[in-house]
Order: structure tokens, then sequence, then C-alpha cells
């Protein structure tokens, strides 16, 4: 009996561990998020059908999905006057064609350009086009090709290829595209299904997405000559097509914006005024609106990039102004300036030392063969050179040479200090006291110490360059740094040897521009005027300086 009763016992206790043991908290979870895009089951009719005469096609996917702005997304071609309709049922997408009036004997293409999403997470349908045809067979011809940047040769981000059947000066402007596909990563593209006819052929950066080169940041190609179609290529090998991307490219460019036009006004210190413009400016000057006893001096300073202008006003009467901007020789803007205007107050030395002090900065890295220079905040009226001395320190032999200076300015802004600075591994000290250069202010400078220390000549190398060239034309030779920044620029007109000297060891590439105008710059191109940008030839190779070292490369210009 005692048996039983303990056999019950453990019973209950088993089963009391068995149910605790079951309602332990666990929290629900959702499995893996869904990555993979939506993927189409059927389609009815299908696809490459001939003898096309439905009213629709169904598109069947394996989950439910939604439409993204079909009107834009979904284009077919050759275009209809009426757009198809475009509907969800089910899990189908319902293509309307009904009011479209297809042409007889036509091969269409319809591209769905990321017009499907799946309903749950968003994921897109991968570029999808559905060909069909209303005659007894399909069109199966092809043109292939690449789109690159005209100015730095680089393949684009998805540009948008575009086929028309006419070349009116603005048809990219106003007219839907009659094919288009998109360029790959790489910028090759590729159309199929093409009929026997003759196209013309253009590109664009479609920032807005709506197939029409609408904007003027937009990048646009163009290609004037009749496009003619080609057979699909044999299979290779590996059983793939090889299309001949090399036998026709379009080079992207934007169109260059001539027009100046005033942006905004920014005080950026005592009676200092900041203009910043959209473009270049080549000419400007203010002239005074408002009637005064005196008429308002004032200097300007335009910055390298041209867009932006300092201007100081000499005469600071503490009042708006109204003055009219003229650029280029054209009246801009009308604008109201207060010349007495203050921002802040400068450095003082003391609290009870009424002098200003102007602001220095210094462009002196002890480079031996770069100009060295001071850059004043203000401009400065009147200095006395005569003040100034250099330090030398060599193997521990100090000794003060003379030094001379010139601005290189017209508002006498950025001083250059004229000094044998060619002494290998030698230290340079330039000193110069307060109250030296004053300013039209009136305010001075405060005491002047620039240390550097120069490098070897062996720390530098060289780059000798013959440039091979197969016709006479005007060129621009450029040498650029790893940032693509434009080290040195020569003009030429045949084969040349040019060598670059007293480099700092780092990368380095080379280009020429086919200069056709010998204004001294790379042009773009303009679409209405049918203008291609003018032609960049990169050097295929980087090539790295070396301290100590010379390079020596040819570069064969071969112009297509």
């Amino acid at each position: 009996m005692q048996d039983k009763h303990l056999i019950l016992k453990c019973l209950i206790a088993s089963l009391v561990t068995l149910m605790f043991s079951c309602a332990q908290v666990a929290h629900l979870t959702g499995g893996k998020q869904d990555t993979e895009p939506p993927k189409i089951l059927s389609q009815v009719p299908e696809n490459n059908t001939i003898n096309f005469n439905e009213d629709e096609i169904e598109l069947n996917f394996n989950e439910y999905v939604e439409l993204v702005s079909p009107d834009q997304t979904f284009l077919l071609s050759p275009p209809t006057k009426e757009n198809p309709r475009y509907a969800i049922k089910g899990k189908s997408v319902v293509i309307d064609l009904s009011n479209c009036n297809l042409e007889d004997s036509t091969t269409y293409i319809l591209t769905c350009n990321q017009g499907i999403k799946d309903f749950t997470e968003g994921n897109m349908l991968p570029n999808q086009s559905i060909v069909f045809s209303t005659g007894s067979y399909i069109d199966s011809l092809t043109i292939s090709g690449m789109v690159k940047d005209a100015f730095t040769l680089k393949p684009p981000e998805k540009a948008v290829v575009i086929l028309q059947t006419k070349n009116e000066d603005s048809t990219l402007h106003n007219t839907f595209p009659y094919y288009y596909v998109l360029s790959d990563k790489d910028g090759r593209f590729h159309f199929s299904n093409l009929p026997n006819k003759e196209f013309y052929i253009g590109a664009l950066i479609d920032k807005n997405g709506n197939y029409l080169f609408d904007q003027a940041d937009e990048q646009v190609a163009f290609i004037n000559e009749k496009i003619n179609p080609t057979p699909v290529p044999p299979l290779d090998s590996s059983g793939k097509i090889q299309y001949d991307y090399k036998s026709l490219e379009l080079s992207l460019f934007t169109e260059k914006d001539t027009v100046v036009d005033y942006r905004k006004r920014e005080l950026l210190g005592n009676y200092c005024n900041r203009l910043i413009f959209k473009n270049k400016v080549n000419e400007f000057s203010l002239i005074q609106l408002s009637s005064l006893d005196t008429n308002i001096n004032y200097l300007y300073q335009i910055f390298p990039h041209q867009d932006t202008i300092l201007v100081y006003f000499i005469d600071t009467v503490d009042i708006p102004i109204d003055f009219q901007l003229n650029i280029n020789g054209k009246l801009a803007d009308t604008i109201s300036i207060n010349p007495g205007q203050k921002q802040r107050m400068l450095r003082r030395r003391s609290d009870d030392d009424n002098k200003i002090f102007v602001n220095v900065s210094t462009k002196i890295n002890g480079d031996l063969f770069h100009r060295h220079v001071i850059s004043f905040f203000y401009p400065i009226k009147t200095y006395d050179d005569s003040q100034f001395q250099v330090i030398v320190t060599k193997e521990q032999v100090t000794d003060t040479i003379p030094v001379k200076c010139r601005f290189i300015d017209s508002i006498q802004q950025n001083l250059e200090l004229m000094f044998d600075m060619e002494g290998e591994n030698t230290s340079y000290t330039f000193l110069c006291p307060d109250s030296v250069f004053y300013s039209h202010y009136g305010w001075c400078n405060d005491s002047i110490k620039i240390t550097v220390s120069t490098k070897s000549q062996r720390d530098y190398g060289s780059l000798k360059i013959n440039y091979q060239f197969y016709e006479e034309n005007n060129f621009l030779t450029e040498l650029l740094d790893e940032k693509d920044n434009v080290i040195q620029q020569d003009k030429v007109t045949f084969n040349s040897k040019i060598e670059y000297k007293n480099l700092s060891p780092g990368k380095y590439k080379v280009r020429v521009i086919v200069d056709s105008n010998n204004n001294g710059e790379w042009d773009s191109g303009k679409y209405l005027l049918r203008q291609q940008p003018e032609k960049i030839i990169y050097y295929e190779k980087t090539m790295e300086v070396i301290a100590n070292w010379k390079v020596e490369e040819t570069f064969d210009v071969v112009i297509e």
C-alpha cells in the first residue's frame, strides 16, 4: 500500500514539473525578414506570343503585390496614343490594352522598371520586359553600346538610353522614347526585339523619372547619325551572347549654364561683405544709386572659382545704401548694403591698447620649389618691408638673409615673400614686428613669426611624358594628382615632350583635351545646337612618382 502511495506522489510531482516547464514565457518571432523580390509564376498569354489579339495580359505572382506609379514605371514600345491601364487582382497584375489601338504586324515591348513590389516588405520586381507581336513573328534585331561621362570617361549610374524615329532639335525635350533601356553598372546597354528600321539614339540621366530631357542639371548624350539594328551575335564557347559594346559610345554631358545670377550676401567681417553668385563672374562693379554727398569707395576680390566676391568698403558710412550690381557688363540686380556694418571687434592686444590687429594666414609649407605667401584678412594700404628678416639655421649654424616681398593681387591681400629658400634640410624663420602692415581702416598687424623646414631635393621626383599626336590640333595637356586636381596645364599643337619636375612623391595621371575652339578649357556640349562636348583622352596608366627617381612614359593620343 505504501508503494502505491509513493508511486502516486512521484507521478504528481512529475506532472507539476512538466506543467511549470511548459508554462515558461517565450517571445514570438516573425522568422527571417523577407528579402526576396516577387516572382512571376505564370503569364497569360505567355511571353513572346505572336498573332496577339487579346485585350489584356495577366501576370500571376507567388505573393501579394502592389503597383508603384505605373504611368511612370511602365513603358510600352513602340508608344501608343493611349497608355495601358494597370490593376491589382488578388496576387495578379492585370494590364488592360483595350484602349491602346495596337498596330498590325508590330512587335511590342512592355518594360517594367521598378513598377511592382511585394505587399509586405516592398521588395522590387527586377526590370521586366513583356514581349508580344500582333504579327506572325517577333522582331529580333539588336543595338548595343556603352554610355560614359564625357569628362571623366567613367560609366554613369543607370543612364536611360533612348531610341527615336526622328531627330528634331527638341526630340529628347518633349517626345517620349520609342524604345528605352537602362545601362548597367559598367555603362553597357543593349536593345532586343527591334524591327529592321533606322533609329536615332540618345541617353540621359533622368533625375525626375519622366524619360524627358527637361531639367538643366540633367546629363544628356546624342548621336546625329542614324543607327541600324543588327542581328543578335552568335553564342560564344561558354554559351553566352557577346555583344559588341565598344562599337557605339554615347558621351554624357551637362550643358554649360552661362547665366550669372546673384544669390545672396553675407557679412563676413567689419565692412566686409561676401556676395555669392551662380556661375562665373569675370567683371564686377557696384553702381551707387542712393544720393549722398560723396561716392562710396570699395575694394573687391574675386575668388578663384569666380562665383564668390569679397567687397571691402573703404568709406564706412553707417546707413543702408542702394547699389546696382553690374556683372560681366550687364545689370544683374539691385541690392541694399550698409557699408559701415560691423560683425564683431577684431582681436586686441590688451584691454588698454586700442590697436586692432589684422589676422594673418600663411601658405608656406617648406617645399623647395613653391611660392611662399602670407595672406591678410583685410587689404593692406601701407607697409615697410625694411623691417623684415629671415633667420636661416643649418647644421646648428645661424645666419640672417635679406628678404623682399610683393603683393600678388590688386587689392594687396596676398604677400609673396621673395628670398632664397632653396637650401636643403634647412630651417627658415620669417620675422616681422607688429605695426608694419596697415589696413585702410588704420588697423595693423601683430608680430609675425613663421618657421618652416625645407626638404632635400632628393625628396622629390620627376615625370617625363612623350605626347604622341597623329594630327595637328589645339591640345591641352594636364597633369593631375590623386584627387584629380590639375597640377600643370600646357598648350601644345603637335608632338611634345613635357617634363614635370620637383613633384612630391605620390600617384599622378595625365590627360589630353582636344581644345577645338582654342579657349584654354574643356567645353561641354549643346544639345539644341547638336554640338558634342570636346574630346578628352586619359592615359591608361596611373603613374607613381618616387623620391629621387625619374619616370618616363609615352602617351599615344588616339582621337577616335
